[in-house]
């Protein structure tokens, strides 16, 4: 049987039109060193797609087509760059997270983990932002028990982010209108 990265060559990875309507990552041009910025909105997850189309398995595989086609962007920016790029950085938005997203947890598990699981060196940094206080305050609590190299990839703010985002280069024209930024185009994994 092909693998789902041999059906996602011929175009042949069944729903992933759906899956990418659901899941929405939307690449928003690259840092000042290169590394692509990459912004997922759970306000934009299509919970009810999620939830109903997708067995577990096929959201694993519907995910890594997904990284697979970001490291196919990185590819083209390295020849543009001149240098291997190979880490991104995402900004997640948790604006909008509501009791609605509780309800698909395993999936939003299942699609986070390909990421945190097979490609744990790709990530730059991950900045969430909109954090409601609960989060930060749970992070906070949680972060001293995690690896220094994960928390120091991963910073949750709240609502005034602007400023962190530029100071890590990561600027307006680099974010969508949605989060405060002024990039227009869509580029979606």
């Amino acid at each position: 049987a092909p693998s789902c990265l041999d059906l996602f060559a011929k175009g042949d990875l069944a729903g992933h039109d759906d899956f990418r309507k659901a899941w929405v990552s939307t690449i928003c041009g690259a840092d000042a060193a290169g590394h692509i910025v990459v912004v997922e909105r759970l306000a934009d997850i299509d919970t009810d797609i999620l939830g109903s189309k997708f067995e577990l398995e096929q959201l694993i595989h519907h995910q890594w087509a997904n990284l697979e086609r970001l490291t196919l962007v990185k590819g083209v920016l390295s020849q543009h760059f001149d240098r291997q790029l190979y880490k991104h950085c995402i900004v997640l938005d948790l604006g909008g997270l509501s009791s609605k997203h509780y309800g698909v947890k395993k999936q939003l598990s299942s699609i986070i983990g390909v990421a945190s699981n097979h490609y744990p060196e790709t990530l730059f940094k991950m900045f969430i932002i909109n954090a409601p206080f609960l989060f930060r305050a749970v992070w906070k609590g949680i972060s001293p028990m995690l690896h220094p190299i994960t928390t120091q990839k991963i910073k949750v703010l709240g609502s005034n982010f602007l400023k962190e985002l530029a100071a890590n280069d990561i600027t307006p024209t680099q974010l969508p209108p949605s989060v405060g930024g002024s990039f227009t185009a869509r580029w979606n994994v």
